[in-house]
């Protein structure tokens, strides 16, 4: 008798967790259709309203209003109130071959209101398993944003910097847009298409609504003055393509290295001490190969190349050598030097060799920043 009221309890207690998995089944259904409760957000490091308005799939205009704020920044530690969408939208996961055009016809809205609350800037692109936000008809809207960008607008302009302007590293980036999670690439080309920097510009404005951007780039400045590319695009959510595209024609400026070395070739060769001066840079390094390392002002190098180096000696600069990679046989080059020309005939048997070194000033221009000395018993072979 024990034995059969075990097994019937048992019988029991399956048929009740079953029926507990059917009560569940529209929940779960719930869960990824249906509406969403109201909740809080605690802002981690590094989040922004933009992020967390799409992580959990409620529109930024929506949680700027509730949260009282002006702008997507946000510090961390901040609590924000994710509102509800019962009132407004529900939420649906793309299933294959559903488009925004079917599902504005089966829910009863305009394939522009679903673009204008996911924030999306093409009607085409869905993916299967993307999280989509469907206005329910005839619900309220939130506070006026800026005007949403719909299909044929220009979506995308730079303003800065203007076209066939001068610019130099680090370039500041503005201009009026629209993309993913509001972020923008931009990348600046030389003058054969190459990049030589790249960065991200951040738009301010509600999700999918054009607004002003501003990002900054860092870039590899030429070592002259050459043509080059600005150009700024979104990516798509989808699959990481590029989708609008638009661009500048700019001069990049130079680092007038090339000018520099020739400059202080000519002045040195002719100890032209007018051309030198103007060509070093305000505090001058005079190192001594596996010796002392002095730093003088710029009076103080000339005295020293006048007395004891250059004045006595038949300088020659040899733009033949390799001189980086020789001196790096040698010596550590010192902090800052971006480029390195060799040079003989110095002191005054005409016999000791120099490195001279270059470095950018503030403004990226190059200088004559110093040089590595070498006597004649350490004489370096060019060869």
């Amino acid at each position: 008798m024990r034995a059969f009221v075990q097994r019937w309890a048992g019988v029991g207690l399956l048929v009740a967790v079953a029926l507990l998995l059917l009560a569940g089944l529209p929940l779960l259904a719930a869960a990824q259709e249906g509406t969403q409760p109201e909740q809080i957000h605690v802002v981690q490091q590094g989040e922004s309203a933009v992020g967390i308005a799409a992580r959990y799939g409620v529109p930024l205009a929506r949680l700027l209003e509730v949260n009282g704020l002006r702008s997507a920044a946000v510090a961390p530690g901040t609590r924000l109130i994710i509102p509800s969408l019962s009132d407004q939208v529900i939420i649906h996961l793309v299933r294959p071959l559903e488009t925004l055009a079917s599902l504005a016809a089966r829910f009863g809205v305009s394939v522009e209101e679903i673009m204008r609350v996911n924030g999306l800037t093409r009607p085409d692109g869905l993916f299967v398993g993307q999280r989509l936000l469907i206005p329910l008809p005839g619900a309220p809207q939130p506070s006026p944003t800026p005007a949403l960008c719909a299909a044929g607008c220009a979506r995308l302009s730079i303003t800065t910097p203007a076209r066939n302007s001068t610019i130099a590293s680090p370039l500041r980036v503005t201009g009026q847009g629209a993309a993913f999670e509001q972020t923008l690439v931009v990348r600046v080309l030389d003058a054969a298409g190459y990049e030589i920097g790249q960065g991200h510009a951040l738009i301010d404005g509600p999700l999918g609504a054009v607004g002003p951007f501003s990002g900054e780039v860092v870039f590899a400045m030429p070592p002259s003055d050459q043509p080059g590319r600005v150009q700024v695009y979104s990516v798509s959510p989808a699959d990481g393509a590029m989708e609008q595209l638009v661009s500048v024609l700019v001069t990049l400026q130079g680092t007038g290295l090339d000018e520099a070395v020739m400059a202080l070739k000519r002045g040195l060769e002719s100890q032209d001490y007018a051309a030198l001066t103007a060509l070093m840079s305000d505090r001058w390094q005079l190192v001594f190969f596996d010796a002392e390392s002095l730093s003088l002002s710029r009076p103080q190098a000339l005295r020293q190349l006048r007395a004891s180096y250059l004045g006595p000696g038949q300088v020659f600069v040899d733009l033949s050598v390799d001189a980086r990679s020789l001196l790096a046989s040698l010596d550590s080059l010192p902090a800052g030097v971006t480029h390195v020309a060799f040079s003989t005939g110095w002191g005054p048997d005409q016999q000791d060799d120099a490195f001279l070194l270059f470095s950018s000033d503030a403004r990226g221009q190059t200088r004559w920043s110093g040089m590595v000395y070498l006597f004649a018993g350490l004489r370096v072979s060019s060869q």
